[in-house]
Order: structure tokens, then sequence, then C-alpha cells
């Protein structure tokens, strides 16, 4: 099999802000400088390592896992491990070590009910690191890294998205300020009938949607009144409204007031507080 990189070892560093990011990539050929390190630790981030060739072994917990060239194993942080190459046939991989509250939502998506798992497909995975590691030769950077981490995911993930009650409402909470944002769109993206959905987000939540839906965009509209000089049709398209004689009766029915009463009502406040 073609030779890899020409490194025996070789990582990258990065820094990010967000709820996800890379931490360090890197690549290990025991083979070629083999000082295997067999005590616990315990890693404060997210690993995922492909096993390119070669033999190991992995402890988590109470279970011992041995890993061949063709699979990939996947460790959380705070959990005392111990991972090391075979002896007869050091193994050689790839990891990417990452932080951020939905990196282990991302390992449930990869179906790593367990630490260990099979490549769906090896021999694009291997070329897709290949080149990773060559674009980070000649000057790539972070975002060619994520993209070639994201794609891998599209290649290994083995469950879909939740398209649960509860990944609903986050679909709300991310699209409610969209004019073109309707619960008709939103049944068919998540394959759950109109009043199925409905039913189900009543019981959940104690609120029938489209009163939440409207709620999150009065409660947007009212910021945007006390925050901005924009029109009163500005502020209906910038809170998910299409039409704004639809906005200023909702408005009315949530608040009691008009946008123009509301706004001036909360200068005159103000006022009289400084």
């Amino acid at each position: 099999m073609e030779k890899f990189i020409d490194e025996a070892v070789t990582s990258r560093q990065f820094v990010f802000d967000g709820d996800f990011g890379i931490v360090n990539i890197g690549y290990h050929n025991f083979a070629r400088e083999y000082t295997p390190d067999k005590n616990s630790r315990v890693q404060s981030f997210y690993t995922w390592h492909f096993v390119l060739s070669g033999k190991g072994k992995l402890t988590t917990g109470e279970k011992t896992y041995i890993i061949k060239g063709g699979q990939m194993f996947f460790l959380p942080p705070n959990t005392k491990i111990e991972y090391y190459p075979d002896e007869a046939e050091p193994w050689e991989y790839v990891w990417f070590a990452f932080r951020g509250e939905i990196s282990g939502y991302y390992g449930d998506l990869l179906g790593f009910n367990t630490p260990v798992k099979d490549c769906k497909n090896r021999q694009k995975i291997r070329y897709l690191l290949k080149n990773c590691f060559e674009s980070l030769k000649s000057g790539g950077g972070y975002f060619g890294v994520l993209a070639v981490f994201y794609e891998l995911m599209e290649i290994s993930t083995v469950l879909q998205p939740d398209t649960g009650i509860e990944y609903v409402k986050r679909v709300i909470d991310e699209g409610y300020t969209r004019t073109d944002f309707s619960i008709s769109s939103l049944c068919m993206e998540v394959g759950i009938s109109h009043p199925h959905l409905l039913r189900l987000f009543k019981e959940k939540y104690g609120i029938t949607l489209i009163k939440y839906l409207n709620q999150k965009r009065i409660e947007y509209a009212c910021q945007l009144l006390r925050t901005t000089d924009l029109s009163v049709k500005s502020v209906a398209s910038s809170s998910g409204f299409s039409d704004e004689l639809h906005f200023m009766k909702t408005f009315k029915k949530h608040t009691s007031k008009t946008a123009l009463q509301y706004r001036n009502n909360e200068v005159v406040e103000k006022v009289n507080v400084g």
C-alpha cells in the first residue's frame, strides 16, 4: 500500500471559540517510531481516531478492545483510558481532537454506542486524510481541516440528526426570523404530519406550536422596537412576518399595544428612569 505521508509523527494545533472546534489533528506511525505509553490517562477533549494499518489495544472502563486497520475509535473527555500499539504489528493512525457542547452529539450521530467501529469507506477516508495532511504541509489551515472533518462525518454517520420534538423546537429557535419559515415546511423537514406535530409539541411544552412561534417572533420584534429605529414594516419582516398587517394584529394580540405605542412607551420609561 502507498505510504501515507513521509513523517513518522506530525500534528497541528488550533485555537477555537464557539460551541465546537478542532484543537488538534495528528498522525503517528508507530512502526517507524515505536515508543508506546501504556499508562492510564484522562484527556480533557474528545478524540476520533482512524486506524490506517496495524493493530493496537484500547482499554476504557472495564473493557478492552483489539483495534485493527480499517477501524476507528471515539473517546470522550474525563474518562480513564489506555491505548497503545501492538508490538508485532504496530498501528498507524490519524486523530482529531476537539471540544465543544455538541461534540458528544456528534459521537451519537456516528453511532459510537461502543468506542470502536469499522470504517464504512476505508479507501475514501484514507484519501481524504492524506490530502488533508498534504494541504497542511503546503500552507492549508484550520478551515480545510474542519471541512475534512465534516466530510468524514458525512461518510461515517449512521444516524440521522434527531427529528424528535426537541429537534423541532431547536429548528424553530434557529429559524423563526425567516419570512419563509412555516409549519408546513417544518413538517416536511422532520417527516411528521401537521396535526401530529401540533399535538406532540403541545404535549411536550404545554403551548401550541403556533403560539410558541408567534411568541418568539413578537419577543424579537419587541427587542428591535426597543433597540433600533427600524420602521414597523422592517421590524415585521426582520421578525419573520411576511405581511405587515398580520404582524400588527399579532403584536396587538400579544402585547395589548400597537408596535408604535410599545416603542413610544419604552422611550417614555427610559426618559423617566433617566
